[in-house]
């Protein structure tokens, strides 16, 4: 959903637009992280 997002909003020119793969990538690995944490410990 966020990528199809993307890709509508990179249409218009949106200063800013090109930091939406890198704030999903981001927040993927923080949930991901977070799952790890609390099922090891």
């Amino acid at each position: 959903m966020i990528y199809w997002l993307y890709q509508l909003l990179s249409s218009y020119d949106i200063p800013g637009i090109g930091m939406i793969p890198g704030i999903s990538f981001r927040s993927a690995a923080a949930i991901i992280t977070s799952l790890f944490i609390t099922t090891v410990f």
